[in-house]
């Protein structure tokens, strides 16, 4: 089959087009002709190597798949041949905690086909595309976990989305102002601010210019904000000025299912940027790699 991988971790410059091993399927599990990968920079820091996770090589990545049911492992029941499907690409063993990520800890969806677990597939409804439902997992349910399965957002509050113009941030657009709420869009361009207005927020910041630290303190004239990965603040600002910290990561098949939900009856309308041949797969991932990219790119098998 075609893919799009890496013998070796490194720059996108190790990046291959090309043949590799059709992946087999074991008892259990199926294999999906892939129609739709959405991408996420999942793939790129999977490709660069993350330490602390061993990635089998050569690499294949591509998280979202959707696509049609190719064959089945022994003792699966409840698919048939040719089911449109949705794969939920995270797994996780109730028994011993052990955690696999579709693209990262395991070959992913940059192919003509990958294989899961039977129990990771989600039928795709007659009225959503493949392309729709590929950008779904990684992206828009991560962000409806983030705003309503954590944060339970309510109409009419004010949402600042930082880093708005991605695949996360878009949708956390599209869903705040589903929800009724005042989005506030945060992006480093013109043009991007320009795109996120188009697309709903009530206003936005292009934080090339201005600080989010300062627009905040601006904004909200008694905000005391720390940043980064390692934030050091007072907890007597917290409770004086009656904050709420809420930590938030990855997805739930409930997630995805919502999201998927939201597609079919037309409330939610994915935001996709491009679509593009996995033959030229490499360029799609430098457009995410430079950051020039609105919303999801999607790439689909030639065949396809």
């Amino acid at each position: 089959m075609k893919a799009i991988y890496f013998p070796e971790h490194g720059s996108i410059d190790v990046l291959r087009y090309g043949d590799v091993d059709d992946p087999q399927v074991q008892p259990g599990w199926v294999k999906v002709a892939v129609t739709a990968c959405s991408l996420n920079y999942l793939d790129i820091f999977s490709r660069r190597g993350m330490p602390g996770i061993r990635i089998a090589l050569p690499g294949i990545t591509g998280g979202d798949c959707a696509g049609t049911v190719a064959e089945l492992g022994d003792g699966v029941s409840g698919w048939e041949i040719g089911r449109r499907v949705l794969v939920n690409p995270a797994h996780i063993d109730d028994t011993s905690g052990h955690f696999e990520m579709m693209g990262e800890t395991r070959p992913g969806a940059m192919a003509d086909y990958c294989v899961c677990r039977a129990d990771q597939l989600i039928p795709i409804p007659d009225g959503v595309s493949d392309e729709d439902a590929a950008a779904l997992p990684v992206a828009y349910a991560t962000a409806y976990r983030m705003l309503f399965t954590k944060g339970a957002l309510k109409a009419g509050e004010r949402v600042l989305i930082l880093g708005a113009s991605g695949g996360v941030g878009t949708a956390c657009v599209l869903l705040a102002k589903m929800a009724g709420a005042t989005v506030i869009a945060a992006a480093g361009s013109d043009e991007k601010c320009r795109r996120l207005e188009a697309l709903g927020a009530d206003e936005t910041l292009n934080y090339s210019e201005e600080g989010v630290d300062t627009y905040a303190k601006r904004t909200t004239g008694s905000l005391f904000r720390g940043g980064g990965y390692d934030p050091k603040t007072d907890i007597r600002f917290i409770f004086m000025a009656e904050m709420a910290i809420l930590g938030s990561t990855g997805f739930s098949r409930e997630d995805i299912e919502a999201c998927l939900k939201l597609v079919e009856d037309g409330t939610l309308k994915p935001e996709i940027d491009a679509v593009f041949p996995l033959s030229q797969g490499i360029e799609a991932i430098r457009r995410i790699e430079d950051r020039a990219v609105f919303g999801k790119i999607i790439v689909k098998p030639d065949a396809a």
